[in-house]
């Protein structure tokens, strides 16, 4: 349990803003010039070395695990951005090749990214894990880690390393969100292989909690370990699910935690589990903007027709809010079945990860496998990004953020806030053929030969290029037109510009993310065009119609009224 000195330090945080009786607190650590070679000098915890070898991704390596895994699926909020220039990092890493003791690693950078302090852990000397971070806004960021078996950490105040070990109602698969005061929101598993979805929360940091009850709870959306997110801010709570093969679920709290409301906002028809469908593939995130309005993606698969569940990089990622509806916002490069273990379905989920700039716009990363394979026919995956400048209406062309060659780049994290960059870490391994059961990726969730590193990356969010509705400024650019007549009956005309030889395609879209027509796929030369939409036997409602060009991607709706 969380003691009373601990309480009654952050409660002096909370009303004056400051350190911890400034004199008594550790000096702080210079922090450390990323260049890979450096020796982790930590408080009394473990001793070991970044492995420069192993980093062969773009960023710098703060810090390296033996177990080579970061969540079943969804992502874990890994990354703090505080906006002043400081970052924190919470991350599960494993320092030792042969007992693989997992468990919380953290490092703290006060320069932007520019340098961090030794990454140092496990917080927890007992093997735990799974850890994901959170800070007390109200507190002055002071952060809070949760990891498996319901350990939640307290630090001493920001970026002072000092960890003070309370309680907590979780047990397995946690993740932790802070609102308002020193109110901790968490969600869980009680069982592993999971059971069920239960939410539990303490209003006093930790001190104490209430009893756990049961949340998702509608049949069909709780399949996996590690479908579900949650984030807060005041006392505005809220958890998105997202079973693989089931449906979407959004639950509300506007008071805290006390009561909630459930809605399905991405329905899939489990009769029509055909090739065309969108399926979400067990990996999904949630944030809240500056209005506290939830902005939700999740990674999809195609379903297969016999109704089995594998996984495939076919399908897209997905997003959804109350402003805009559902929308897929990125396509894959390739079909990754035939290179991705069919046994690692799970842990090869895209991992959509999303964040937010003060003005509203929106920036989303996942996983992505490229058209590049290791000695072992495997394919290579890097990450991607793609942004919207106009709070999610239209998106830009997806960029690989972590380019090159020879390595993975997987797991990734993306802090919640966006300044000038995005900030996000990952790890990254560029030795194929390695001694393990699953050869080739980073993706393996098991014992690695190698040290792979946790890599930290910053990354211009100008070249996260977001596109708003009917904003090209010039026909010599891009001109992508709102179909007419809309809404309408039976058909319709699309009409775009372009000003380059570029390959293209335009693709109708129903609201479940399947495609419904192709009106376009093949190079065009500058020009302007015009296609017809013969709708007849599709049912009434909205559609969707995206424009895909070499160096441009933008997507508009459309409405069929019989």
């Amino acid at each position: 349990m969380i003691t009373r000195g601990v309480l009654f330090a952050l409660l002096l945080i909370f009303t004056h803003n400051s350190g911890l009786c400034g004199d008594k607190r550790d000096k702080p650590r210079t922090p450390l010039a990323v260049a890979g070679d450096e020796i982790l000098q930590s408080s009394g915890l473990r001793t070991s070395a970044y492995p420069s070898l192993y980093s062969g991704g773009p960023g710098d390596s703060i810090c390296f695990t033996f177990y080579d895994f970061g969540t079943n699926g969804s992502p874990l909020r890994n990354l703090i951005n505080y906006g002043d220039g400081t970052l924190m990092m919470g991350r599960m890493a494993a320092h030792d090749s042969l007992s693989l003791i997992r468990g919380a690693f953290c490092s703290c950078s006060i320069d932007g990214g520019a340098s961090w302090e030794p990454c140092s852990g496990p917080i927890n000397p007992t093997r735990t894990g799974w850890a994901n971070v959170d800070q007390f806004v109200d507190a002055g960021g002071v952060a809070v880690i949760v990891e498996h078996i319901g350990i939640a950490h307290i630090e001493a105040a920001r970026c002072a390393n000092v960890w003070s070990t309370g309680g907590s109602c979780s047990y397995f698969w946690p993740r932790v969100a802070v609102g308002g005061g020193f109110t901790v929101h968490i969600i869980f598993s009680p069982t592993s292989p999971p059971s069920q979805l239960e939410y539990c929360k303490s209003s006093d940091a930790g001190s104490t909690w209430v009893p756990s009850i049961p949340i998702c709870t509608t049949p069909g959306i709780f399949q996996d370990a590690d479908a579900y997110d949650i984030t807060a801010r005041g006392s505005h709570v809220v958890i998105v699910c997202a079973g693989a093969g089931g449906d979407v679920a959004l639950v509300r709290s506007t008071n805290a935690g006390e009561t909630w409301t459930e809605s399905i906002i991405y329905d899939i028809d489990e009769t029509l589990l055909t090739p065309d469908q969108f399926v979400p593939d067990g990996s999904c995130a949630v944030i809240l903007d500056g209005n506290d309005n939830p902005q939700v993606v999740w990674g999809t698969y195609y379903a297969p027709g016999d109704g089995q569940v594998y996984v495939s990089f076919d399908a897209g990622i997905m997003y959804w809010s109350e402003a805009t509806g559902i929308d897929t916002i990125a396509l894959p490069l390739e079909d990754s079945t035939i290179c991705v273990p069919e046994c690692r379905d799970g842990n090869y989920a895209t991992g959509a990860d999303i964040g937010v700039d003060d003005g509203g716009a929106l920036y989303v990363i996942y996983s992505q496998v490229i058209p590049l394979e290791d000695s072992n026919s495997s394919c290579h995956e890097h990450i991607y990004s793609v942004g919207s400048l106009d709070g999610g209406f239209t998106w830009g062309q997806p960029v690989d953020i972590t380019p090159g060659t020879g390595f993975d780049a997987t797991f990734p994290s993306l802090a919640d806030l966006v300044d000038n960059n995005l900030h996000l870490v990952y790890n990254c391994d560029p030795l194929p053929g390695c001694n393990d059961p699953f050869p080739g990726n980073a993706v393996r969730g098991a014992i690695s030969p190698i040290a792979v590193a946790i890599m930290y990356l910053q990354v211009p969010a100008t070249t996260v290029v977001g596109v708003s509705d009917d904003k090209a400024d010039s026909p010599t650019s891009f001109v992508f037109e709102q179909n007419y007549p809309n809404p309408f009956n039976s058909k319709t005309a699309i009409s775009f510009q372009l000003s380059a030889v570029s390959q293209t395609s335009l693709v109708i879209y129903d609201l479940l993310g399947r495609r419904v027509a192709t009106l376009v796929n093949e190079k065009l030369t500058p020009g302007t065009y015009t296609r017809e939409w013969d709708a007849t036997g599709q049912a009434s409602g909205v559609y969707f119609y995206r424009l895909s060009t070499t160096d441009f991607v933008q997507t508009k709706k459309l409405v069929l009224l019989r």
